[in-house]
């Protein structure tokens, strides 16, 4: 008895001080979102796509300072009000992290998906944030991707910053640059920037969140203003908690395009995907 007794104490001791070392908690999210981008291009005029979407995420300590995250988003692009045809697309858009994060800063690697039928782009890359005191964090991330079935290829960058107003009210904006190359057909840089605002609910795990980006091509003469609202519920505690310790990472989109690029995706695949639409990708 002396010996289970022993056994068992020392198990609890070894988990107790795996906890304590590790500096990411079981966290997570899941939000629902209404995406509107206004498409168009120098004297055409715009054009509005509603965009119903799906996140969830989850990050969880995997041995001591090492956790990892796993996150998708589903969006219903509707591109039949906006004359790109009658069809609606899905797309689709998991990305896994694996990251070493102590107080100071997070750094790790991250490899995602963007599909869409009939299209899908495949990339990773590497990320990271710096907490620069307890209120503001710095973040950014580089990656490439490939399109399968064709020669494209995408190069991102992005960087961003947060504000703590409290622990459940920040505020925060980014910049990502994205080149698409394929063979034959040269290049095209796509800039988008964005400013977002997310309050957590004192009472209850629910958070409300608004954002704003713009997106320009630079050769086309096409551009993009997105609106997005979202409804949040999450798990492991503050805004802020999450942030240092939890499920803070972006999605692969944010590297590669952002709302814009995801758009183009899903009109690449309303056009070339095939007939039907709006069921899985």
């Amino acid at each position: 008895m002396k010996s289970v007794l022993f056994g068992a104490a020392a198990v609890l001791a070894l988990a107790t001080a795996a906890h304590a070392e590790s500096t990411t908690t079981t966290s997570g999210y899941i939000e629902g979102s209404y995406t509107r981008p206004d498409i168009g291009a120098s004297g055409v005029g715009d054009t509005a796509i509603d965009v119903w979407s799906l996140k969830g995420a989850v990050a969880a300590p995997l041995s001591g300072k090492i956790g990892g995250q796993f996150d998708a988003d589903i969006g219903d692009y509707r591109f039949g009000a906006a004359g790109f045809g009658t069809n609606d697309r899905a797309v689709f858009t998991p990305t896994g992290h694996v990251f070493y994060r102590n107080d100071q800063f997070t750094g790790g690697a991250f490899l995602g998906i963007e599909t869409a039928k009939g299209i899908t782009a495949v990339g990773g890359g590497g990320e990271g944030q710096f907490y620069v005191n307890p209120k503001f964090d710095l973040e950014g991330a580089v990656g490439y991707a490939g399109v399968t079935d064709t020669d494209e290829h995408i190069f991102g960058v992005r960087v961003g910053a947060k504000y703590f107003i409290t622990d459940n009210f920040t505020v925060g904006g980014k910049i990502n640059y994205a080149r698409f190359t394929e063979s034959g057909f040269g290049h095209e840089d796509l800039w988008t920037y964005g400013v977002k605002g997310q309050y957590q609910l004192k009472s209850l795990p629910l958070a409300v969140s608004l954002a704003y980006e713009r997106g320009d091509l630079h050769s086309t003469p096409l551009h993009s203003d997105t609106l997005k609202v979202g409804l949040t519920w999450a798990f492991g505690g503050s805004l802020h908690d999450r942030d240092r310790h939890g499920a803070s990472l972006d999605s692969a989109s944010e590297t590669f395009g952002g709302e814009i690029g995801k758009t183009i995706l899903g009109a690449n695949s309303s056009f070339f995907g095939g007939p039907g639409g709006g069921g899985a990708p």
